[in-house]
């Protein structure tokens, strides 16, 4: 989300008209962690437009072309859920969860209900981002959000990492894709599993 209140109308992926706002969850001095920035920002943005859906898109996220479509579909097909998102961070790989109800929702590419948004408020707490909040919160008002298998979405590439001072934050690491195209993000692959090893120690291995 950005903060600059811009609004402006774009087409439809399935050529109707959007209303867009952009939003930018500015830090402030006595924000104790970018989830307190994000909540804030989210909660500027559910109040603005009159929709009756209103997604929530992150500016490094890049739809594909029937995403909005098979969202706005699920919803309008299911009353009992108040989101459906795109796994943009490609969580539903984990074979475990469940397309419906998975254990976190991320609100990179998410499409709510306005009036179920409206009754919402974005928080966090001290071992829980935002977006596991919202989804405890829709929960115990007996209202469902997951993710919709049929809407794809993926993250545009970060910049490369140079050196160890410049690693990411790994406090951001749960809401961040593993920036696949999204060729690679249509079905789960099979796990992998990589080891590096020192070229001193590596026969101790090989048995």
């Amino acid at each position: 989300m950005r903060l600059a209140r811009k609004s402006s109308q774009e087409p439809h992926q399935g050529g109707e008209v959007l209303c867009v706002h952009r939003l930018t969850g500015t830090p402030r001095p006595g924000d104790p962690n970018r989830w307190e920035t994000i909540a804030r920002a989210r909660n500027q943005g559910r109040t603005l437009g009159a929709s009756p859906w209103v997604m929530c898109l992150d500016d490094d996220v890049v739809l594909e072309p029937d995403c909005l479509a098979q969202l706005l579909e699920g919803l309008q097909r299911r009353p009992e859920f108040a989101a459906l998102a795109a796994d943009s961070a490609g969580e539903m790989s984990r074979i475990w969860e469940h397309w419906d109800y998975p254990s976190h929702v991320g609100m990179a590419a998410v499409m709510f209900r306005r009036q179920r948004l409206a009754e919402l408020t974005f928080r966090w707490e001290d071992d829980k981002c935002e977006c596991l909040c919202c989804c405890e919160d829709l929960r115990a008002a007996s209202q469902g959000i997951g993710y919709h298998p049929g809407a794809l979405a993926w993250h545009r590439p970060g910049p490369a990492v140079k050196s160890d001072s410049q690693a990411p934050d790994p406090a951001r690491q749960n809401d961040r894709s593993p920036q696949s195209p999204p060729a690679v993000r249509r079905r789960p692959r099979p796990g992998r599993i990589l080891a590096a090893f020192d070229r001193r120690d590596q026969h101790k291995f090989r048995t």
